[in-house]
């Protein structure tokens, strides 16, 4: 989306690095609102490795709740 390739120029813009990983799943949104904690567990056991695989120490994303989500189950997950 137009929103999307305008948040990744303006990061670049301003010396960040910018990974959008290969395959990245959803949040896990929908499956934690119908209450599927191992496939929310699951999508976020793949977010965790990815952030340490590309050494990541910011998650940013254009999808507020999505981004919020991951932040804060990851912050109780590891």
């Amino acid at each position: 989306s137009k929103t999307l390739f305008d948040a990744i120029e303006l990061l670049e813009k301003l010396c960040y690095k910018v990974i959008i990983p290969p395959n990245q799943p959803c949040c896990g949104a929908l499956e934690w609102h119908e209450g599927d904690a191992t496939a929310v567990k699951k999508k976020l056991r793949i977010h965790l490795n990815l952030l340490k695989k590309y050494n990541a120490e910011i998650l940013l994303s254009i999808a507020t709740g999505c981004s919020s989500g991951i932040n804060n189950a990851l912050s109780h997950f590891e």
